[in-house]
């Protein structure tokens, strides 16, 4: 997700959102589509932003550009209500729907990251709302089937008709800055945090929500915090105090647990919320096995996909992180697979799982010999079993587990 405040094309003072982000919209021209200085549909790419859209994909890097779809739109706003875009009038839905079109054929944009809100108006107007938005949606996945959507905005609040829109789900089912949702299980590692928040939010998705594995989003590392350690709000929104801050801020401690929480929960979505890349130093001096362990991972995501499309929680364990508490999940394929098993609590925990439909195989398996095989933090053969119904593993865990 792109969302740069390019000065040459927008000004954090001048933004009308909630947040104070409109700087950053539409690949940094969100102010320009809002007050018709630029035009999608109609417009070139300013040089200065398509030169870095090509610079990505010189690298094998698409970009997708962060949008509010609820702002007042100078284009349409005889469709306003109270300042916010009513999309359930035909015309405005129209609009917007032509706009995104026009905007991902003119920069090559891979998709978009949608936030804000999508209502407006008293709530007897909310499903015409919705039932636009699900048409625009609908709209851009034709013509862009492969097209990356990053939805948040609450949506999954909004209903499992949503669900074919594609991509992921909002990740962590809210704001996913630090500030806003807390610490579930205390841990000094700002990644552990996030990995829990993650596993929690990800087995409701799973469970209360029974959303596929394709649509669970993952959240590996964490965004950084909006607010310094004096307690100031430095360049946010309007402020007017701007300095650099929280610059140097990998967790290079405690990414693991993290990065295999997005994986164990949500292997088809690993979105990475942050990169060592802001602070110089930081990202030239950047471990090499610490490169390396990341792309071991994300590699495994594509040479075991076949199982990730069949993760589900382990039922009979902890309904996402709970201290004290083992949770985890299985990835299986024709009987055979992974199970990602995480202890978030400071000592050891011991676990005992019996090898049957609670860990993804089937009891036509039973005749089977099963070789059982550690393969994270250790490598360790554990034990085989002949008979998949009868036979318990009981494994020792001090943090994370994968099998």
């Amino acid at each position: 997700v792109y969302e740069p405040r390019n000065t040459l094309h927008a000004s954090r003072f001048n933004s009308t959102d909630g947040w104070g982000w409109e700087a950053g919209l539409w690949f940094g021209m969100g102010e320009d589509v809002r007050e018709l200085r630029w035009d999608p549909m109609t417009d070139p790419t300013p040089s200065d932003i398509s030169g870095v859209i090509e610079y990505g994909k010189a690298r094998g890097v698409g970009l997708l550009a962060y949008v509010y779809p609820c702002l007042a739109f100078q284009a349409v706003e005889e469709y306003l209500i109270g300042g916010t875009l009513n999309i359930g009038d035909p015309r405005a839905q129209r609009w917007l729907s032509a706009s995104l079109l026009g905007f991902m054929r003119v920069t090559g944009a891979e998709g978009f990251a949608w936030d804000h809100d999508i209502f407006a108006g008293p709530p007897n107007l909310r499903y015409g709302q919705w039932k636009n938005w699900m048409r625009t949606l609908a709209e851009l996945r034709a013509e862009f089937p492969d097209m990356v959507m990053d939805h948040r905005q609450t949506n999954h609040m909004w209903g499992p008709w949503y669900q074919l829109a594609g991509s992921y789900a909002e990740p962590l089912a809210g704001d996913e800055n630090p500030e806003t949702y807390g610490v579930q299980i205390s841990s000094l590692h700002v990644d552990h945090v996030t990995a829990d928040r993650t596993r929690y939010i990800n087995y409701i998705y799973a469970m209360g929500q029974m959303m596929p594995p394709s649509r669970i989003p993952g959240f590996a590392f964490h965004q950084t915090e909006r607010t310094a350690d004096n307690g100031t709000n430095a360049c946010f929104g309007t402020v007017q105090l701007c300095y650099d801050m929280n610059a140097r801020d990998f967790d290079l401690l405690g990414f693991k647990y993290s990065l295999l929480s997005t994986i164990g929960t949500a292997g088809q979505n690993n979105v990475l919320a942050m990169i060592p890349a802001r602070d110089q130093e930081e990202f030239e001096k950047f471990p090499a096995e610490s490169i390396e362990f990341i792309n071991s991972w994300l590699n495994f995501t594509d040479a075991n996909l076949e199982c990730l499309r069949n993760t589900a929680p382990i039922h009979v364990l902890a309904p996402g992180a709970m201290a004290g508490e083992i949770d985890g999940t299985h990835s299986m394929h024709n009987d055979e697979g992974f199970l990602f098993l995480f202890n978030p609590s400071m000592r050891g925990l011991t676990l005992s799982l019996v090898l049957d439909e609670m860990v993804g195989i089937s009891n036509a398996s039973s005749a089977q010999i099963f070789d059982i095989v550690e393969i994270y933090p250790n490598k360790n053969c554990l034990l085989y079993t002949s008979d998949a119904a009868d036979e318990e593993d009981s494994v020792d865990l001090g943090g994370r587990r994968i099998i």
